[in-house]
Formats: C-alpha cells, sequence, structure tokens
C-alpha cells in the first residue's frame, strides 16, 4: 500500500496540460523517496536494539530473513505483473520513440506509461519485502543482457528476470561464504560489482557522442 500511496502521489504531482512529464516525474520521486527515508529513519529509531538490528540488516539489503513464506506472499503478485509485462512487450518497445512520434501513430502515452510504472513498482516493491534495499540490479543487469539478446527478443525480458535472480543469489552465496560468521550487506557486494560496470558504460556512451559529434563536424 505504501509503494502504491508514493506512486500515485508521484503521478498527479507530476502531470500537466501535456501529459506526464517524466523529469517532474523523476524529481518529484528523488524528494518523496527522502520523505519516505526520514519517515523509515524516525521509527526505526524508536525500537530495540535487536528490531533495529535486524531492520538495519534488511535496509542495507539481505535474503538471510526471508524464508518460503515469504515467496508465497509475493509469488500471485508478481506473476500477474510478469504475464502483463509479456503481453505488452510490444508496447514497452514503442515507449523508446519520441512523444511527437507517438502522438503522430495515435499512441496512448500517458495510459501505457502509467502502466508499465504500476508493474515496475510492483516488481520494486516485492523484491523489496524479499531482499530489502538493493541497489544497481535494475541498473545493470538490463545492459548486460542486451549484450547477448536483440532488444525486440521475447526471450529478453525473461533473461532480465533469471539473470538478476541469479546476480543476488551468487552475491548472498559468495559475501556468506567469504566473510562467515559475519555478513556483509548484500548492497555492498552488489555495489563492488555494479558500480564499475556503470562508470564503463557511462564511458562508453561518452565515446559514443563525442564520435558522432566530430563525425557531424566533418
Amino acid at each position: 500500500m505504501g509503494a502504491l500511496f508514493a506512486l500515485l502521489l508521484n503521478f498527479f504531482l507530476s502531470i500537466n496540460t501535456s501529459g506526464l512529464s517524466m523529469a517532474r516525474f523523476i524529481l518529484n520521486g528523488i524528494a518523496i523517496n527522502m520523505g519516505f527515508s526520514a519517515i523509515t529513519t524516525y521509527f526505526s529509531l524508536k525500537i530495540n536494539n535487536d528490531d533495529y538490528s535486524r531492520v538495519n540488516n534488511w535496509l542495507q539489503g539481505s535474503i538471510s530473513q526471508s524464508n518460503w513464506i515469504s515467496v508465497y506472499q509475493i509469488f500471485p503478485w508478481v506473476l500477474i505483473a510478469f504475464t502483463l509485462l509479456l503481453f505488452s512487450q510490444n508496447h514497452l518497445e514503442l515507449l523508446r520513440y519520441s512523444d511527437s512520434h507517438l502522438r503522430s501513430i495515435g499512441f496512448s502515452m500517458s495510459y501505457w506509461r502509467l502502466f508499465f510504472i504500476l508493474l515496475a513498482s510492483i516488481f520494486i516493491c516485492t523484491s523489496v519485502i524479499v531482499a530489502g534495499n538493493v541497489a544497481f540490479v535494475g541498473l545493470i543487469v538490463p545492459y548486460i543482457t542486451l549484450k547477448f539478446f536483440k532488444r525486440n527478443s521475447k526471450l529478453l525480458i525473461p533473461a532480465i528476470f533469471i539473470n538478476g535472480m541469479s546476480l543476488v543469489t551468487f552475491c548472498d552465496t559468495f559475501v556468506k561464504k567469504i566473510f562467515a560468521p559475519n555478513e556483509l550487506p548484500l548492497n555492498s557486494m552488489i555495489g563492488i560489482i555494479g558500480i564499475p560496470y556503470l562508470v564503463l558504460i557511462f564511458i562508453s556512451n561518452s565515446t559514443i557522442d563525442w564520435k558522432k559529434n566530430n563525425a557531424k563536424n566533418c
């Protein structure tokens, strides 16, 4: 319910006469996230030390406290959202094009953007319930998967899901084996992999843009 409330609040704050402003959506999302983080921090200081340790461990990213009950709780939501995503993959692909082009073909941008944002919120919410605040997975896994699949491939979305789960499982197993009996937060291990890869992506994109600009000038 919290995730749905945050999503709807962000959506209504970002809508204007021309439709959904993605720039405002991102900025409002950052502001709302900071607000909810402050509320979470406030209430976490009100609990006892044992509960605070578990909450802090979850906030840092961990699946050590997850069990099959957690899986049963999120499975119906993930299954429904995943099925809807597969059947609407072609519409997701269209969102790559410019707004003017989509308007010319009568594509309902606001509707489909809200639809896919809602699906993304379901995936994020269910992931956070099980693994806590795990960063970088949604950033690096799609880029890696696109190296092996075409963008319009029907196998792309299932492959992204499998690779994401594999990365989290590998990192969790690695930190438990290497740092036992202590447990390094899952975010730290994924960050060690994710940050250098994101830097390489930024450098690669900057190089491509520089070459394109040079080619135009020539």
